[in-house]
C-alpha cells in the first residue's frame, strides 16, 4: 500500500516548496542586477573621476612615480572655435595662438585623522577642496583661510591666488598638518 499524506503534510510541503522558489527568484534578480550594475559602470557610484590614487610618471627619465597629484592637463593644439569648428589657423604674425589653462580643482581627502595628499601643488588660480571621509568632524585652518566644521561627507574649497607655501592643519585635531605648495 502506497504511503499518503494527510492534508496538512501536503500543506506544509507546498509552502516549503513556494518559499524555496520565492528566495530562488530574490536571488536570481539581485545577481541579474549586479551583472548589469557591473557592465554600466565599473566604478562606485561616488566615483567623480578626480580621486586618483594611482603614481603619476612626469616623464622624470626613470620612471618613477612622482607624490604629488596632479589633474589631466590642459589639452594643446587645435582650440574650438565658438561655433564648434576647429581652427588651425596662427595668427597674424604667423604662430599659433598661445594656449592658456584653465584653473584646475584638485581633492584632498581627511580620512584616517590625515590628509591625503599631505604635501600638494597647485597653480596660481587653482582650487583645492577637501572632502572629510572620517566620521569624526575636521576643521582646515591656516593662517591665510579657514574652514567650518566638516561633518562626514562635507567638503570646503579654497582657491589660491597668490604663490606661495601655505601649511593648514585641522584645528580640531592639530595633529593633522598639511601643506599647499602654489606656483
Amino acid at each position: 500500500m502506497p504511503p499518503y499524506r494527510t492534508r496538512k503534510e501536503v500543506n506544509y510541503m507546498k509552502r516549503n516548496y513556494i518559499l524555496v522558489l520565492a528566495v530562488l527568484v530574490v536571488l536570481a534578480g539581485a545577481v541579474a542586477f549586479a551583472g548589469a550594475y557591473m557592465q554600466e559602470g565599473q566604478t562606485s557610484p561616488n566615483y567623480t573621476g578626480n580621486q586618483i590614487n594611482t603614481p603619476i610618471y612626469n616623464g622624470n627619465g626613470n620612471n618613477q612615480p612622482t607624490t604629488d597629484y596632479q589633474p589631466n592637463p590642459p589639452s594643446s593644439g587645435n582650440q574650438a572655435s565658438p561655433s564648434g569648428a576647429y581652427n588651425n589657423n596662427p595668427t597674424a604674425n604667423g604662430n599659433p595662438p598661445p594656449v592658456t589653462s584653465q584653473p584646475a580643482v584638485y581633492d584632498i581627502k581627511i580620512q584616517n585623522f590625515a590628509f591625503s595628499p599631505a604635501t600638494l601643488t597647485v597653480k596660481v588660480g587653482d582650487t583645492v577642496r577637501w572632502t572629510n571621509e572620517d566620521t569624526a568632524p575636521h576643521a582646515v585652518s591656516s593662517d591665510n583661510f579657514s574652514s567650518q566644521t566638516l561633518s562626514t561627507g562635507n567638503t570646503y574649497e579654497h582657491a589660491f591666488q597668490s604663490a606661495g607655501t601655505y601649511s593648514y592643519i585641522c584645528s580640531i585635531h592639530p595633529s593633522m598638518k598639511g601643506t599647499i605648495i602654489v606656483q
